[in-house]
């Protein structure tokens, strides 16, 4: 079970905001390559929505990038992108086209033993914070982490990432 039911609110929330005010601002750069500003499409209203999300890696062969839907599958953003996967991200100054696909249990689990493995202290302070609790960088929490955190990538428009070739 997650540590919340919920999307962060309050003080947690208006502080998870600030760097779209970055984006909004063309500072987006200053964020560097480790965070994105993804522009998506509201599920029930048809508005556009930016919100910003740490990068867990980009592949340099397709150019997809892979983040982690921190709150699950409750997320709005993350509910977003399922009813309406087409969406935009920028990363510094770059922006493009992106279809969202949520990667399987096991490519998810992988991605976030990856992501423990480069970046050890982010990820269990973000684990912390998610789950309420110390989480190991094991493949095995990794997996169990997987089962309740989704993974998104964002693949390039016109890039079919099971076949690893234009779509």
């Amino acid at each position: 079970m997650l540590h919340t039911e919920h999307s962060p609110r309050g003080l947690l929330r208006l502080f998870l905001r600030l760097p779209v005010a970055l984006y909004r601002l063309r500072l987006g750069w200053l964020l560097g390559k480790r965070f994105l500003l993804l522009t998506h499409t509201g599920r029930q209203t048809g508005k556009t929505h930016d919100t910003v999300i740490e990068v867990m890696r980009r592949d340099v062969d397709t150019g997809a990038v892979m983040v982690a839907a921190a709150w699950g599958d409750r997320a709005d953003w993350f509910r977003n992108l399922q009813a309406h996967p087409e969406a935009q991200i920028t990363m510094g100054t770059k922006t493009w086209a992106v279809r969202a696909e949520v990667l399987p249990v096991e490519d998810g689990a992988q991605e976030l033993y990856v992501y423990a493995t480069d970046h050890p202290a982010a990820f269990h302070e973000i684990m912390r914070l998610v789950t309420g609790e110390r989480v190991e960088g094991t493949m095995p929490e990794c997996r169990r982490l997987a089962e309740r955190i989704p993974v998104v990538a964002f693949v390039p428009k016109g890039f079919d990432v099971e076949e690893g070739k234009p779509g």
